[in-house]
């Protein structure tokens, strides 16, 4: 048997532990690097031989920037656009009444007060949201997302009655770069014609729990919530917005969710991908094919 604090060197029992949050290594910490969120002073594991095994006694982190084996890395650089996003586990329900859409842009605004981040978009849909943030900070990414998906669970656990009954995200959330450059713009009409595009409503600026809406109307989120954009805003906006969106721009930016990799020029992500150490976003899911005659 397992114990916790003994784990024998087999490769599910070390695949098992790789989910809990280790050391930075200090180079990856040079890249601001991180796939999870730890607080200065926050356990980590430091291994050492044991004698059923490898023993993996806590001890203190004094780094906020840590990595995960077998997560793809997140980039938590400041002065950088992100595209934020997260799902309830099973596509259930995350927002089944008005008022929990209310609740969970109420708790983004709180969530200012502890971060200053710049919110530049968002769509909360029935199942999921979305967010284009701009961090001013390095870490601040993390802080602000840890918070919310956080306080959100606990909340919604507390208004549904369910404590207790798990997870209510499908998995932590992502965050993937994004070009200041036609490609943020490309990325902002995808986000906050969500609803449209789900036949939801019939134009985008419909939808109450959209940025387009709050900046159109005044309504629908915290005062002062949203911030302005790091590149002007298109003329004729509305408009632009509710036309159809080219195919091929939305399934690029889908099979950037898809692979969590940066969105924007071909030249932009390649410098990127290799600045932050993102090379497996890049490679094609699956096993390498086989290589030799007949190939």
């Amino acid at each position: 048997m397992i114990r916790t604090t003994e784990v024998a060197a087999q490769p599910s029992a070390i695949e098992a532990t790789s989910r809990i949050p280790c050391h930075a290594d200090p180079a990856l910490r040079e890249k601001h690097l991180c796939s999870s969120f730890l607080q200065p002073g926050a356990w980590r594991l430091n291994p050492r031989p044991g004698r059923n095994g490898v023993r993996y006694p806590f001890q203190k982190s004094n780094y906020s920037v840590v990595s995960v084996m077998g997560r793809v890395r997140r980039v938590d650089v400041g002065g950088m656009v992100y595209h934020a996003l997260n799902r309830a586990n099973f596509r259930s329900p995350l927002f089944k009444k008005e008022v929990h859409y209310q609740d969970f842009l109420a708790l983004v605004g709180e969530s200012l007060d502890f971060v200053p981040m710049r919110v530049l978009a968002y769509c909360l849909m029935p199942n999921h949201w979305h967010m284009v943030l701009y961090p001013r900070a390095d870490g601040e990414l993390s802080k602000f997302l840890h918070r919310i998906t956080l306080t959100h669970t606990q909340r919604y656990h507390a208004q549904t009655r369910t404590v207790g009954y798990g997870h209510i995200y499908q998995g932590r959330y992502k965050s993937l770069p994004v070009e200041q450059d036609s490609h943020f713009l490309a990325l902002v009409r995808y986000v906050e014609r969500n609803a449209r595009r789900a036949g939801l409503v019939k134009r985008a600026e419909a939808w109450p729990w959209s940025s387009v809406y709050a900046r159109l109307y005044g309504r629908g989120g915290p005062k002062g919530l949203l911030s302005p954009w790091p590149v002007p805003e298109p003329g004729h906006y509305l408009e632009w917005l509710n036309r159809s969106q080219p195919k091929e721009e939305v399934e690029t930016i889908r099979y950037a969710i898809k692979r969590s990799r940066p969105y924007g020029s071909e030249g932009w992500v390649s410098k990127a991908v290799a600045e932050f150490g993102l090379e497996n976003t890049m490679r094609n899911p699956g096993r390498p094919g086989k290589h030799g005659k007949g190939t």
